[in-house]
């Protein structure tokens, strides 16, 4: 099917699926997203806290710079992938097919059926999402905290501390 724009699109939706349509394959996204953000800030605050205290054990300040900053984000990124993964080829899947009524368990076998019992089938396009998570998510974290402190109003403490932005 073609769309002319994001107004077709939910037109189309709408037609075909009434309101349910827009929420197609939201249960297998919360199953996706809950690990994925634990591990996304939780990886980006546990690897900023690892750089503040090696500063801090050399006797630096605890400020960290752009390039903390960056490998903290690029670790984050994929770190926010590895426990989802699986989870995400089955959202696109669901997404994908007009069937309805059809239960995420049955499309995870069905991948698996597809697939002659190979697990792999779960895994199609990981490497190109793990050589896109690092520098993507490098460069959002950086600018996110860039933002921050922009943002900040306080004059101590900067909430990012960072050197040299």
């Amino acid at each position: 099917m073609t769309y002319k724009g994001l107004g077709d699109v939910a037109l189309k939706t709408f037609q075909s699926s009434g309101v349910a349509g827009f929420y197609r394959g939201l249960p297998i996204t919360v199953i996706r997203d809950i690990p994925s953000f634990a591990a996304y800030f939780g990886a980006y605050e546990q690897t900023k806290l690892i750089f503040r205290d090696s500063r801090v054990r050399s006797g630096l300040d605890s400020s960290i710079g752009p390039l903390e900053l960056m490998i903290a984000g690029g670790i984050a990124g994929i770190a926010a992938w590895l426990p989802c993964y699986p989870q995400d080829v089955i959202k696109s899947v669901i997404q994908n097919d007009s069937r309805k009524g059809i239960s995420t368990l049955t499309y995870a076998r069905e991948l698996l059926k597809q697939s002659n019992g190979s697990y792999k089938c779960f895994f199609k396009g990981f490497s190109a999402t793990m050589a896109r998570a690092f520098p993507a998510n490098a460069a959002t974290f950086v600018a996110y905290e860039f933002a921050l402190g922009l943002l900040d109003t306080q004059k101590e403490p900067k909430p990012a501390n960072i050197v040299g932005l």
